[in-house]
């Protein structure tokens, strides 16, 4: 019943204005029309303008106040979105650079251990530096090795970052055309 007056109410939405319409129509077709009936009619249809025009008015601005509305949680959207994303980038670039330093880490353990077992028994064993285990340059030798790991610890941390930075970006893009690309064919989809 009440799904009745609601289609009833739909179909009715320009009830009244019809009915000045048809008003006017039929006052139009006849012929012995006197000056006053033309005042009086031309009076109701300024009524019912005026009536349509307060109408469209409140319309308008009521639209205008929504539109608003809308475009100000949009931009909020928009802005929270923004946010959002730095969020994630400075999440991901974190989580990136914990994993640069701990294979940066591991390369640089490797790289000294690499000193420690095989350049320095081969420092000490070759002829060029002597056979004294004392001697200054055998010494310096090993320590400037050990310097040139410590000094590569930041570039060789940056390279690392560097290319699991841009794996992951390419990660990224892979799976947002992959997304879009899901979407453009559910979208086809639907427009069949």
């Amino acid at each position: 019943m009440i799904e009745e007056k609601d289609r009833g109410a739909k179909k009715n939405v320009f009830g009244d204005e019809l009915e000045v319409l048809r008003d006017t129509k039929t006052f139009l077709k006849r012929e012995d029309v006197t000056i006053e009936e033309c005042k009086d009619q031309i009076a109701k249809l300024q009524n019912s303008y005026d009536e349509l025009l307060d109408q469209a008015k409140l319309i308008t601005k009521v639209s205008d106040r929504l539109q608003n509305k809308i475009n100000k949680a949009n931009d909020e959207l928009e802005s929270k979105n923004i946010a959002l994303q730095e969020s994630l980038d400075a999440l991901t670039k974190a989580r990136l650079s914990r994993k640069a330093n701990t294979i940066t880490l591991i390369i640089v353990l490797i790289l000294f251990l690499i000193t420690e077992v095989i350049l320095e028994p081969w420092i000490e064993d070759h002829p060029v530096f002597s056979n004294d285990k004392n001697d200054f340059s055998a010494i310096a030798t090993a320590l400037v090795a050990k310097l040139v790991i410590a000094l590569s610890l930041r570039p060789i941390e940056k390279i690392v970052e560097t290319r699991l930075w841009k794996r992951e970006s390419e990660r990224l893009k892979a799976k947002k055309k992959s997304t879009l690309e899901g979407f453009d064919e559910s979208d086809k989809v639907i427009s069949n």
